[in-house]
């Protein structure tokens, strides 16, 4: 199918799978997210089984995420433009300010990298997820974990604010929405998170929260006219009425004595 493994490998929760893509340039990388994610469940279903990307089908169970790793390259593919070895990190300008513009607009994206009702419950603290918009070189508690060991090659900025159940084409749209924002005002990033993110005594002044709920990831969303801008009115309204709908589903399942997992199975597993 022309998709290309890193890894493949068991995580936390039971039946729950890390799966690694190698590096590809452009659409290509979303489009080997989609080609895997549908290749699988077709698979199973010719098997008789139900494989599912929801993000946390279970209450107690650690959920699953969509890390976006990521590089900026030339136009001819040749020169990492994330690296300078005259930096003492190894990250260029460039760098800096993509990772600003990340970051600044990291409160509106959360719903399009992590964007069902499902989804959103995976973002808290101490749950191998991110809860605020801070970065740091090789640290897991934050939004974006740097990668620069000094190798051009080996660095990229690994987004941490995606799930399982998000849309390839969606998050990296918002990705780059956000990013070339902080490269055409030169946002310049807060420090980098040294300790663990999950704790305000290790956080930059003024850090923003990220959004734990539908409602308030909406709001984020429509508050910030540069994304609403860059994905396009007709797709944010569309989004905006799916994802209330979503809301309104879930409120009347609740009612009926069902609890937030047991819906989400129902509702996603055999879709997402």
């Amino acid at each position: 199918m022309g998709v290309d493994l890193e890894s493949f490998e068991t995580e936390y929760a039971p039946g729950q799978y890390e799966i690694s893509y190698k590096p590809a340039f452009g659409l290509q990388a979303a489009d080997n997210a989609f080609t895997f994610k549908n290749g699988i469940k077709e698979i199973a279903q010719q098997h008789g089984y139900l494989a599912s990307f929801t993000t946390k089908p279970y209450a107690d169970q650690i959920a699953a995420s969509a890390h976006l790793n990521h590089s900026l390259w030339d136009e001819h593919g040749k020169r990492n433009l994330m690296f300078d070895a005259s930096s003492p990190n190894g990250l260029s300008k460039i760098a800096r300010h993509w990772i600003a513009g990340l970051l600044y607009h990291a409160p509106a994206i959360t719903v399009l990298l992590s964007p069902t009702v499902n989804c959103i419950t995976r973002i808290k603290e101490h749950a191998f997820a991110p809860s605020n918009a801070t970065w740091s070189i090789g640290n897991r508690t934050a939004a974006l974990r740097v990668k620069a060991d000094g190798n051009e090659r080996s660095t990229y900025v690994e987004n941490r604010m995606g799930s399982s159940g998000g849309c390839p084409y969606t998050s990296l749209a918002a990705l780059i929405a956000a990013g070339l924002d902080g490269i055409k005002n030169e946002y310049d990033p807060p420090p980098p998170v040294d300790g663990i993110a999950y704790e305000e005594d290790n956080l930059p002044p003024k850090t923003a929260k990220l959004p734990t709920d539908m409602e308030s990831a909406l709001e984020a969303l429509l508050a910030d006219k540069v994304i609403c801008n860059a994905m396009g009115d007709e797709f944010i309204k569309c989004f905006v009425a799916l994802k209330k709908n979503e809301l309104v589903c879930e409120a009347a399942a609740i009612e009926k004595g069902m609890d937030h997992a047991e819906w989400a199975r129902s509702y996603y597993s055999e879709y997402i």
